[in-house]
């Protein structure tokens, strides 16, 4: 993370092309709006995007190519809602990692929420599952972001050992392989190389 006070990261935008070699960084397309410190690196496509305004308001809205951008500092965006109006929208009966991100009613709450799947102690969750653990959590309206092997959260421990103090919260399985069939003690985590990620910061004045 370099000269970054990063606490915590979470996996963000979906991307393409996949697959693709899951544990190397290698050039890729996001599937929607995403902007890092006002520059926008990927145009929006019609998806909802978290987005916080240069002047240090969130919000969630849908965006497109014609979004206007200009007083946007921050933005990543997923495949659709499923909390909208502080009630979690049906999907399909389909089980898999999931990562939400919600916002509380009055905006001042960023919700992230990882779900494990694909393994022997979690198979996942559904899209209308996961928009009831970000209500759960506060949150009013929440998106639902790339999932399956993308998901990943970890936090940066300053009581670790050693120099690399980044640490995983949830047990990924970047490579793709579905491991639910596996016992408990053959499990092993694997991370992999996302298109892009949202990290939260702490600045302090000196």
């Amino acid at each position: 993370m370099g000269d970054i006070p990063m606490i915590v990261a979470i996996n963000a935008d979906a991307f393409s092309p996949w697959p693709a070699p899951y544990d190397q960084e290698t050039p890729t397309d996001l599937n929607g709006l995403a902007v890092s410190k006002g520059i926008v690196v990927s145009q929006g496509s019609g998806s909802p995007s978290l987005l916080l305004t240069k002047s240090g308001q969130f919000r969630i809205a849908t965006t497109d190519a014609k979004t206007d951008t200009s007083e946007i500092e921050l933005a990543v965006s997923g495949f659709a809602l499923c909390l909208a109006d502080g009630k979690p929208i049906p999907g399909g009966d389909d089980l898999h990692p999931r990562t939400g991100l919600g916002l509380s009613q009055d905006g001042r709450y960023v919700v992230a929420v990882a779900i494990d799947g694909r393994q022997p102690a979690s198979v996942g969750a559904t899209t209308g599952e996961l928009g009831s653990w970000l209500k759960h959590f506060g949150a009013y309206t929440g998106i639902n972001m790339d999932g399956g092997g993308s998901t990943t959260i970890a936090w940066w421990n300053q009581q670790a050992a050693g120099d690399d103090k980044c640490v995983l919260l949830n047990r990924p399985v970047g490579n793709g392989n579905k491991a639910d069939g596996l016992a408990e003690a053959d499990f092993k985590p694997s991370e992999r190389a996302n298109g892009n990620n949202l990290g939260v910061s702490v600045h302090t004045d000196k």
